[in-house]
C-alpha cells in the first residue's frame, strides 16, 4: 500500500464529513425558525443559509471524490472484490452529495441525488469490513445498518415519533460518522495496522 496516499485520503474524508457537519449547524442556526424535528435537512439549501449549506455540501462532495480516487491509487484493487466494491459505492456517494448541493429541494433531480448518497454512504459503511482492519470493522457496518434501516422507515413514512427531519436525521447522521471515522483511521500513523494491505486478498 502506498501509505501516503492513503493517509491523504483519509485526510480528505475526514474533513468532508467534518466540515459539512459543523457548516450545517452554522446554517441551522441561521435559518429563521428552523426545526430539526420538522424541517427536512435539504430547508437549508434554499433561502438565507442555501451559500452556507450548498457550498459545504458540494465541498464535501469534491472532497469524498478525492479520497475515493487516492484511496484506490494506495489499494488497487479488483473491480470485483469487496475493496472495489466499497470504492464504487464511495464515489457514487460523492457524486450524489455534490448533486444534492447542485440541484435544491425545489428541483426534480434533487430526490434522486439524495437517495443516491443515503444509498452508497450506508453500503460504504457496510462495505468497509473488508477493508479495516481494526475494532472499528465491526462498528461500520452497523452504521451502515442503521442509516438504511432508517431510510426504510423514512420511506414508508415511519418517524418513530421524531418526526420527519429526526428521522432524516437517523439516516445521515450514521454516514457522517462512518466517514469521519473511517477517514481518521485511513490517516493514521504508516505503522498502524489500521486497513487492509492489497495483498490480504479480500
Amino acid at each position: 500500500m502506498r501509505t501516503s496516499d492513503r493517509a491523504l485520503a483519509g485526510l480528505l474524508f475526514f474533513l468532508g464529513g467534518t466540515v459539512y457537519s459543523i457548516l450545517t449547524l452554522i446554517a441551522e442556526t441561521g435559518y429563521p425558525d428552523y426545526s430539526t424535528r420538522t424541517n427536512f435537512i435539504s430547508d437549508l439549501g434554499v433561502g438565507p443559509t442555501s451559500a452556507w449549506w450548498t457550498g459545504a455540501l458540494f465541498l464535501a462532495g469534491l472532497l469524498g471524490l478525492g479520497g475515493t480516487y487516492l484511496l484506490y491509487r494506495a489499494l488497487r484493487p479488483r473491480l470485483v472484490s469487496v475493496r472495489g466494491l466499497l470504492l464504487i459505492c464511495l464515489g457514487v456517494f460523492g457524486v450524489g452529495a455534490i448533486g444534492v448541493g447542485v440541484f435544491n429541494e425545489t428541483t426534480s433531480l434533487h430526490g434522486l441525488f439524495a437517495l443516491m448518497a443515503f444509498v452508497f454512504g450506508g453500503l460504504s459503511a457496510i462495505l468497509s469490513f473488508g477493508v479495516v482492519r481494526s475494532p472499528l470493522r465491526f462498528v461500520f457496518p452497523w452504521l451502515g445498518i442503521l442509516g438504511l434501516v432508517s431510510l426504510v422507515l423514512f420511506a414508508t413514512g415511519n418517524d418513530l415519533g421524531l418526526g420527519r427531519g429526526g428521522m432524516e436525521r437517523m439516516i445521515v447522521l450514521p454516514v457522517l460518522l462512518f466517514e469521519i471515522g473511517f477517514g481518521a483511521l485511513l490517516a493514521a500513523l504508516p505503522d498502524a495496522p489500521s486497513v487492509a494491505s492489497p495483498a490480504s486478498g479480500t
